[in-house]
């Protein structure tokens, strides 16, 4: 008898076991510290001898090159004295079994960030992999929510493969458990130890998986019985599909999906793999792919609430049925952290309970953010300039000449005030009109252009009446009594040229005269 501590080998290299990864009723799993990825399943002693033909009869037809997503066998596995013990497969990590994603509760646990679009393409994998498994020639058989792995992002994988069912070289390995919930009508009840599994038998049991991941873990067959009490095998094994459009005898329970939230071809598959007149010809793994395909891209965000998708095709949104039933929701907003409510709770008959509260105390404590951060998204391609981008670059051009302009006007606008008799508004116009032309910095719109113009004007109308009266009047008064001064100087002139008898010079000599004396003085 081989113990935990004995050397373990395949193909006759030795395997160093470290931490075990899982146990069930036939043996436990170790992962392995020489070969990441992979495993090794150790059966318990006094399982190990019912399962070495069928191991040997896997890893020698090689059905795990086939199936990269099952973990099929790969390698038999020995003791020390090469007795059998087990074998080496693929280590399947990083996910986590299929009924923590169905079960709202535990979904919003271990799958928080998963919207209704996550589960149809959990349940469009699982269709898949079932068609990966039935292209090797084997069954699935013992279908149950342990088997079946889920990883956060949707990809699916098979474990505990050695149970298939597997037929080499005329030899039946027979798939001999099974659990009730997933077997179909014609197994129920019966003995599975002689029983050959087909793949239509699968085909029943991947249609209750596909109906509990997308109707939030309801079963197919669960619900009230108008007649009384109806046990759930009971139920399967007389056909009583519970959302069916036949007469099955049984309702729904409150607040639940409806087979119209779904395309037809979802609907039709569901009514034929659960219908008595469909057995042995259920729709099989490839017509699940091509009608969840379908539901995929049908799908649509809810109006009311941004976490829910459903298909168009639907005439409102089921999950805000249920939530208004059931009082909790079902998707949760993975960006909202998680804040531990009093004594607020899940009742099964109530429903979520809150401590109102506590709740009023959670809200008023909540810290309001003063600003929002938005990274934008970089540019991955330079865009041409447009076309009034470009006329104001070929603009640029003018502005030499432009401000050499406006340096003359300036300039002509200061010398005005050298003027005997200079026009102040017609000065700060010149200089503000240069000084505007010499700062502009790049031709502008016509409408643009006319606005300066006006602001400039107004400015220089300004700057004209801060000139008060007062000042206006002490110029003129100055400029008069320089006109006083000159003619008292141009009399005195005169009186000195009568003196020196020139009193009767014609009038052209005494303008030229009166020049000369303005001239002198």
């Amino acid at each position: 008898m081989s113990s935990v501590t004995d050397k373990l080998f395949a193909d006759g290299r030795e395997l160093k076991l470290s931490n075990r990864v899982g146990k069930g009723g036939e043996g436990e799993v170790f992962s392995l510290v020489d070969i990441p990825g992979h495993a090794v399943k150790r059966y318990f002693p006094q399982i190990a001898g019912d399962r070495e033909s069928k191991i040997r009869a896997m890893v020698g037809s090689r059905v795990s090159a086939s199936a990269t997503t099952v973990a099929f066998p790969e390698h038999v596995v020995t003791d020390g004295r090469g007795k059998f013990v087990g074998f080496m497969m693929r280590l399947v990590d990083k996910h986590k079994e299929i009924h923590e994603l169905q079960t709202p509760s535990s979904r919003q646990r271990h799958f928080p960030k998963a919207d209704y679009r996550f589960l149809v393409r959990v349940a469009l994998n699982v269709a898949r992999v079932f068609a990966q498994v039935h292209s090797t020639g084997c069954v699935v058989g013992d279908i149950n929510q342990r088997g079946i792995l889920v990883s956060d992002s949707a990809t699916v994988a098979l474990i505990d493969a050695d149970s298939f069912q597997f037929i080499h070289n005329g030899e039946r390995h027979l798939c001999v458990v099974g659990v009730p919930e997933y077997t179909p009508p014609e197994l129920q009840g019966k003995s599975l130890k002689d029983i050959v599994r087909t793949k239509d038998h699968d085909a029943f049991g991947l249609a209750v998986c596909i109906f509990q991941i997308l109707c939030m873990d309801r079963h197919p067959f669960s619900g009230r019985f108008r007649a009384g009490d109806m046990p759930l095998e009971k139920a399967i094994s007389e056909f009583r599909f519970v959302y069916s459009g036949r007469n099955t005898g049984m309702e729904p329970p409150p607040g639940s999906v409806n087979l119209s939230d779904f395309p037809p071809y979802v609907r039709m598959n569901f009514e034929e793999a659960f219908a008595p007149d469909h057995v042995g010809k259920r729709p099989n793994p490839e017509m699940w792919v091509k009608s969840l395909e379908e539901l995929e891209q049908s799908l649509r965000p809810c109006s009311k609430n941004r976490l829910h998708h459903f298909s168009r095709l639907a005439q409102d949104c089921p999950w805000c049925r249920m939530e208004a039933t059931y009082g909790r929701p079902l998707f949760v907003n993975p960006d909202i952290d998680p804040i531990i409510v009093g004594d607020s709770k899940v009742d099964d008959s109530k429903g979520w309970v809150i401590d109102v509260a506590a709740l009023l105390a959670a809200v008023n404590n909540c810290t309001i953010p003063t600003s929002v951060s938005i990274a934008l998204p970089p540019i991955d391609q330079t865009l041409p300039p447009s076309a009034e981008a470009q006329q104001q670059k070929n603009s640029h051009g003018l502005l030499p000449f432009l401000r050499i302009a406006g340096l003359g006007i300036a300039a002509f606008g200061v010398f005005t005030f050298t003027l005997k008799h200079p026009s102040l508004l017609l000065s700060f116009g010149l200089i503000g009109f240069g000084l505007f032309l010499l700062f502009k910095k790049a031709e502008e719109k016509g409408a643009t252009l006319i606005a300066r113009h006006i602001q400039t004007w107004s400015k220089t109308r300004r700057q004209c009446r801060q000139f008060s009266p007062k000042l206006l009047s002490t110029k003129l008064r100055k400029q008069g009594q320089r006109h006083l001064l000159q003619s008292s100087n141009i009399r005195r002139c005169q009186n000195r040229s009568r003196k020196s008898g020139l009193s009767t010079m014609g009038n052209g000599k005494r303008s030229s005269l009166k020049a000369t004396c303005q001239a002198f003085h």
